[in-house]
């Protein structure tokens, strides 16, 4: 291929290059030509010597393309099949325009540089490069020619054949396709809008027939049919024009969908929506995914359905709260099973239905927040105090609830409740070795710390909540290291078999820091007493207070039809061992020789006198040990008179403890935002403070107040002098 400029005989040329492009769309295949040669006819036109015929190819190839496709167009018109003849006919002249402005590579680039030179306001037909003028051509001479013509029939004939495809099912979409795409491919050479031509041409009128379509097949199958079969046809055919819209116009894809919403599903979601009622209260599940798919298309079209659901959750779960009774003082089981169950059926519909849409999730979470807390409807249940006694039940040894079952996604307005529950039965299970398995005990702990088990998560339990769990845990692994080593120095020397557990004072509950006078048995001093030994050598100025309330014996019973083992306090082992020596004695002596109150040596002989293992006498201040004892069993836990009867002073002290920790927080919280603020007014004192108290607790208005109060008293804040209802922080 020669670059150098030479003297051409245009016509000739031409001559010779009309023929071979006109093989080129004739026959729409690139090897009947030769394109090398036919560049090197554009680059020698262009670069002719003297002058050069950039003008007179560029004309020349113009009026060859507009007679290619009216030549073209008048084959179009004679087909009886238009869609089928224009799609291929279009195939050919597209192919070989491409080709041609390949070749014309070097034209173009003539063109882009003249209108680089006339400047940057430079546009029109003059600088259109051979791609674009080919297709203003196609577009002028055939598309437009027979709208103009021809009323737009190659269009109606499209819109036609796609209503068939709506009516009677899918058709063969190659040819129809081609014909819609190449209105998109005609669109590319405007600069505002790459499609214009075909929104302008194709799409203005596919949407006004599909709006008219669904329209009126909306109106038809809403009155003829009932609302499950609508929602059927209404889903299907949804589905039926996504697929028919990526087939045929995929540029139009959003706004076809949108149509068929507006028409068939916007129109008709009041039926929807007032059917919805029904299949709740049938558990009709597949019916509720169906209008819950149709629904979600349209702005704000599942809220009705949130709230009919949400008020349905309420109202089962309250019925279950009613039922209930006061069986839950006793056995929190059938309480947190009924809302396992209530729960556990809705989250599988949101789950597996409403696609974990977060709308459903927050409504269930609020259905149960108002269930779970409701205390109007059944007074003898409270939510916090159940599931604390709920998890010690499953976490205790020959436990026949699976641990999985706490893993309920409820929420508690109440969880510094829980916590202080939780803590209690924790240090319970700890000291009895009642725990199914430490690996529970430490995986529940985990769940507490990371996880959600009843959305007590984040800062809801707190971390320095969580550590104190994990410290009481740790004093019982640190006392089995210690009792080892104890029993290395000491297990010659001991006169009974002996278990110790040291407690770090602080991270235990309340109920574990009771310090009440006791002289424990002689039996059982000579233990502690070698044990003080031992632990004084081992940590020096440390002290030590024993828990006698916490602590437990075994006793071995003779005399008797068989030889008996009891379990029980060690109170009451100090109790049976008194009638050692003659076999009965004296409440007052009882309580010389134990330190222990009267009344607490009556509560603790209560499950003995129970059980048969001692007598009383008339004036109820003498015990004696019952010679004709007997009992099915050898090994005989006897209950401590926390677990036989009820003990309101026990939740009655949790409850205070709750009281002075939430009093404790919202004055901190108080100097906290008061501090930051330096000034605030008193509502907005109060909306911060019930914001930050909310994971844990909701105050009370009169709480806050009287907070605020005491904090005045206490020179914290003061009142502003000019302004009602506004604090200063006193520094």
């Amino acid at each position: 291929m020669s670059l150098r400029r030479k003297p051409v005989d245009f016509d000739a040329v031409w001559g010779i290059f009309e023929k071979n492009i006109t093989k080129l769309f004739e026959s729409s295949e690139e090897g009947t030509v030769q394109a090398m040669d036919l560049t090197q006819m554009v680059y020698e036109m262009c670069n002719a010597y003297p002058n050069s015929f950039f003008s007179e190819l560029k004309n020349k190839i113009s009026n060859f393309l507009s007679a290619q496709a009216i030549k073209q167009r008048k084959a179009i018109m004679k087909d009886v099949d238009m869609i089928k003849k224009y799609s291929n006919e279009w195939d050919v002249y597209y192919n070989a325009l491409c080709l041609l402005n390949t070749v014309c590579s070097y034209l173009n680039r003539c063109i882009l540089m003249k209108k680089e030179s006339d400047g940057a306001g430079s546009s029109g037909p003059d600088f259109y490069t051979i791609d674009i003028i080919g297709k203003n051509i196609w577009r002028e001479n055939v598309i437009l020619w027979i709208k103009r013509n021809f009323s737009n029939k190659l269009v109606s004939l499209l819109l036609s054949y796609i209503e068939d495809d709506r009516s009677s099912g899918f058709k063969d979409s190659k040819h129809a396709n081609c014909a819609i795409n190449s209105f998109v491919v005609l669109s590319d050479n405007d600069p505002l809008n790459s499609i214009r031509f075909y929104i302008d041409e194709f799409e203005n009128l596919m949407l006004q027939e599909t709006e008219k379509y669904y329209k009126s097949e909306g109106k038809t199958n809403i009155t003829n049919m009932n609302i499950e079969s609508f929602m059927d046809v209404a889903l299907r055919r949804l589905a039926e024009e996504k697929e028919r819209a990526n087939r045929y116009f995929k540029f139009s894809f959003d706004k076809v969908v949108e149509v068929y919403i507006d028409q068939v599903i916007i129109t008709n979601q009041k039926f929807i929506q007032e059917e919805f009622q029904k299949f709740v209260a049938n558990d009709s599940f597949i019916e509720m995914e169906k209008a819950y798919n149709l629904l979600v298309l349209v702005n704000e079209g599942i809220n009705p359905l949130l709230i009919k659901l949400k008020d349905h959750i309420v109202k089962l779960g309250r019925e279950i709260l009613g039922g209930l009774g006061d069986v839950v003082i006793k056995d929190a089981k059938p309480f947190i099973t009924a809302m396992l169950n209530l729960h556990n059926k809705y989250d599988y519909l949101v789950s597996q239905h409403f696609n974990k849409d977060t709308n459903f999730e927050t409504i269930l979470d609020k259905a149960f927040r108002e269930i779970i807390n409701d205390r109007k409807t059944n007074k003898f249940i409270n939510a916090p105090e159940n599931l604390a006694r709920f998890c010690d039940t499953i976490l205790k040894r020959n436990s026949k609830v699976s641990l999985t079952e706490a893993e309920i996604e409820e929420n508690l307005s109440n969880v510094d409740v829980f916590s202080q529950f939780y803590s209690k039965f924790f240090g319970k299970r700890l000291i009895q070795k009642s725990s199914v398995s430490m690996e529970c005990e430490v995986g529940m702990i985990t769940k507490l710390k990371v996880f959600r088990l009843l959305n007590l998560v984040k800062d809801v339990c707190g971390f320095e909540y969580v550590s104190k769990l994990q410290r009481m845990y740790t004093d019982i692994t640190v006392s089995e290291t210690m009792h080892e080593k104890f029993l290395q120095n000491y297990k010659s020397s001991l006169s009974n078999d002996f278990e110790f557990a040291i407690l770090t004072a602080g991270s235990w509950p309340s109920a574990y820091q009771n310090n009440q006078e006791f002289i424990p048995p002689f039996e059982l001093g000579q233990c502690i007493k070698q044990f003080h030994d031992f632990y004084e050598k081992e940590h020096s100025g440390r002290k030590l207070t024993w828990l006698y309330n916490q602590s437990r014996c075994d006793l071995k019973l003779t005399g008797f039809d068989k030889r008996y083992e009891l379990q029980v306090s060690v109170f009451q082992s100090s109790i049976l061992l008194t009638l050692n020596k003659e076999g009965k004695i004296q409440l007052h002596q009882i309580a010389e020789e134990t330190k222990l109150p009267i009344h607490e040596i009556k509560r603790n002989i209560k499950p003995l006198l129970e059980l048969g293992i001692i007598l009383e006498n008339e004036n109820n201040q003498e015990i004696s040990i019952n010679d004709n004892f007997s009992h099915k069993r050898v090994k005989i836990k006897v209950p401590s008179i926390a677990i036989n009867e009820p003990n309101e002073k026990e939740r009655d002290s949790v409850k205070k403890a709750v009281e002075d920790d939430r009093k404790m927080y919202i004055q901190a919280s108080i100097v906290r935002i008061a501090k930051a603020k330096k000034e605030i007014s008193h509502n907005d004192l109060v909306q911060e403070i019930i914001s930050h108290a909310k994971p844990q607790f909701l105050p009370s208005i009169a709480l806050i107040k009287s907070m605020i109060e005491h904090l005045i008293e206490k020179q914290f804040l003061e009142r502003h002098p000019s302004e009602k209802g506004k604090y200063i922080y006193v520094a």
